[in-house]
This record gives C-alpha cells, sequence and structure tokens, in this order.
C-alpha cells in the first residue's frame, strides 16, 4: 500500500504533547510533502493535533487533510523566500502568530524545506520549537539561501556549522538548534527500476503518438523559473537541431498565475513540445521517455523526482545542487556542471548518447539506501529525535 493511502490515525488528544505545524509551500506530491505526510500521521497517532500550513495551490489537499484530520490552511501570502524580498514578512509574522496563538500550547514548527525554515524562525513564539528535515548529509554552501539570509541580516548566526548535520544558533530571536535529519521519503519497491527495458515504454509512447524513431526528453518537476523549465523551453526553441532530434514533454502543476504565459511558451514550440500537466503516476510516463532532463537550480532538500529517475536507468542530466550530490556521490555521470550554465546543459543534452552510462548496480545500490524500510527507520529516528 502506497505511504500516502494509509488509513488515516484515530487517537485521543494528548495535551501534554505539542501542537504540530507542518510548514510548506505548496500542496504538490514532491519529496518534502511525502515527508511531512508521514510525519503528520506519526503525530496523530500519538494525539498531537496537526496543521498543514501552505502559501500555494496544488493536488494534494484532500490527502493532506485525510492525514492531518483539518484542512490544510492558506495563508493567502507568500512564505518570505528571500532576504532581498521581505515586503510580505510583517502580514505573514501576523498570519502565524495569528494561529499560533489560537493555543498558548507550545508549538512544534516542522519546516519542510531550506526555503521554509527561515520563515518558521520568523514566525515562532518563544515557546515553540524549529525543525528543518531534509537530506542532512548536506552541506551550507557559500551560495545556499540559508547563508544569503545570514548575509543580508535577515537572521543571524552565532554559529553555522558546515561539518555537521546541525545548524546552531540561527535565529532572529536568540539561540536555537534546528537539528538537520537525513530524511528521504520511501521508493516504492520496483516501481522506478529498470523503466527504460519495461513493457510500458511502447503503451506509453502509442498514447503519445510517438514514433518508434522520435526521441522524448521528459521534464518533470514543478513549473518555474527555480526548476528551470522556462528557460530549458526557450532553448529548445532557439535551436534548430534539437528541435529536430528531439520532442521535449513536461511533467508537472504550474502555478495558477503563471499557467497562461507558460502555455504561450508552449504553443511557441511547435508539434515538438507537449505539457501533460501534473500526473501521480510519473513512473508510467517516464517509461515511454529516452532521456530525462532536470534543469533546476534550486536548492533540491530531498532531490525525490531524481532519484525516482536515476532508478530508471534512463539517461538524465541535472545540476549537482541541494541534496543531489549526497543522493548520488560527486561523480554521478548525469550532473552538469558548472551549475547554472545553460548551454553546458544544452550541449549535453546534445550529446546524451555519448556520455558513459552509470556504473553497474547504480540503480540497485540507489534503491537499498531508499527503499521502505530504510526511509522507515529514519523517520522513527527523527520522530525519537522531536519527542
Amino acid at each position: 500500500m502506497s505511504p500516502t493511502n494509509l488509513p488515516a490515525p484515530t487517537a485521543p488528544e494528548n495535551r501534554a504533547m505539542p501542537r504540530i505545524y507542518l510548514l510548506h509551500k505548496s500542496l504538490g506530491l514532491g519529496g518534502a510533502e511525502l515527508a511531512l505526510l508521514q510525519i503528520a500521521r506519526a503525530y496523530r497517532e500519538k494525539g498531537c493535533p496537526v496543521t498543514w500550513i501552505y502559501d500555494r495551490d496544488g493536488h494534494l489537499g484532500p490527502r493532506v487533510a485525510e492525514a492531518t484530520g483539518t484542512a490544510p490552511v492558506h495563508l493567502r501570502l507568500p512564505f518570505p523566500r528571500s532576504p532581498l524580498s521581505l515586503r510580505h514578512l510583517p502580514g505573514f509574522v501576523l498570519k502565524m502568530r495569528a494561529i499560533l496563538n489560537q493555543s498558548p500550547r507550545p508549538a512544534l514548527l516542522v519546516a519542510g524545506d531550506f526555503l521554509t525554515l527561515p520563515a518558521a524562525l520568523w514566525a515562532r513564539r518563544k515557546q515553540d520549537k524549529v525543525v528543518g528535515l531534509w537530506q542532512g548529509e548536506y552541506r551550507f554552501s557559500d551560495d545556499s539561501c540559508l547563508r544569503k539570509w545570514v548575509r543580508h541580516g535577515a537572521l543571524r548566526a552565532d554559529r553555522l556549522l558546515a561539518s555537521e548535520p546541525v545548524l546552531a544558533h540561527l535565529t532572529a530571536q536568540g539561540p536555537l538548534a534546528v537539528p538537520l535529519r537525513p530524511l528521504n521519503p520511501c521508493v516504492e519497491t520496483g516501481a522506478f527500476l529498470g523503466l527504460r527495458d519495461s513493457p510500458l515504454r511502447e503503451q506509453v509512447r502509442q498514447e503519445w503518438g510517438v514514433e518508434k524513431n522520435e526521441r522524448v526528453a521528459l521534464c518533470v518537476g514543478r513549473i518555474g523559473e527555480g526548476k528551470g523549465q522556462p528557460w530549458l523551453l526557450r532553448k529548445f526553441i532557439e535551436t534548430p537541431d534539437l528541435r529536430r532530434d528531439w520532442r521535449l514533454f513536461f511533467v508537472g502543476p504550474a502555478d495558477p498565475k503563471e499557467t497562461p504565459s507558460w502555455e504561450k511558451l508552449v504553443a511557441q514550440a511547435g508539434n515538438g513540445c507537449r505539457w501533460l500537466g501534473p500526473s501521480d503516476d510519473v513512473a508510467r510516463l517516464m517509461a515511454g521517455a529516452n532521456c530525462l532532463l532536470f534543469p533546476g537550480t534550486v536548492n533540491e532538500s530531498f532531490g525525490m523526482t531524481m532519484l525516482e529517475a536515476a532508478l530508471t536507468r534512463l539517461p538524465m542530466l541535472c545540476y549537482p545542487v541541494g541534496a543531489l550530490p549526497h543522493l548520488f556521490g560527486d561523480d554521478f555521470r548525469g550532473f552538469v556542471r558548472p551549475t547554472g550554465d545553460q548551454d553546458a546543459f544544452i550541449d549535453a543534452w546534445r550529446h546524451i548518447d555519448q556520455r558513459p552510462a552509470e556504473p553497474d548496480g547504480f540503480a540497485d545500490a540507489l534503491h537499498q539506501r531508499f527503499n521502505k524500510g530504510r526511509w522507515q527507520e529514519n523517520l522513527a529516528e527523527v520522530l525519537q529525535l522531536l519527542a
């Protein structure tokens, strides 16, 4: 049974336990969302009230309501994501404090990624605790988003540890220890392994109307500049040899405000490009592709989709950002360097057939590290730590 389809736990409220608030920017089905859903279920089993707070729409709402027992709370204001754009910060803090002050009990604010951790630190009261959950092996490089907050004075860092999985004393309101734990949601057994040779391949390609000799590059993820799809599509439109040799398909949700401009850009590409919209069955769609592209430069907290893509044994390209070097190792052959170099990415795509494949056993080793049993062991360790 899928981890997002388990029966909703029921337990009487335990007033000795803190109230749990899960902070994540969207209700899409990514790595952070899967992690937070599991944490919501675990705390509800302990009798803790759980509330999910978000600032964007998505298609995960019913699952969140089922896991937490309440409807998710839409702030109608964006989380403050950048130290250079804090105009929404006062309104955000007021809204968050209004939610927290509905109960005098201490709260545990669980930030689902790097971007929501500063927001949680700004909103917390003195009696509240804040925890960030992501790949604990991630190292804080000079360009990481947390260092940007510190560098611009939006947060104070008395000590920012770069060699241990703990970020200590990072807050604008006083010392606060934020444990960073290795936590990646499970990969369903066999769902993504070896899709290159899957019998689904021809079936999916027939549904797409793709000929056997046509090559399809699939780009999966929430549509937006951070994930890189707009620049990739613009480059595709401008590059005649890619348009001649490839078809480019996108899978993922788009922000309603950005959908018209994205659809217009897709239309400019003509028959060579298609936007398939969001999907809960990405594995099936990956089976129809010849390669997988992830052109984003944001610091991936979990890299769940990239992990799934690597398990397919299909050729893939991505930048070594966020937790991805921890997932795959620095020598992963799908990495494009330097990070953010669009021409290097396009050239790597152009010559993807000449790139060496990953060593034998690479995908199987990944699956051993991130299967359901290992994920539940990690989750139990995290919950024990938080308790």
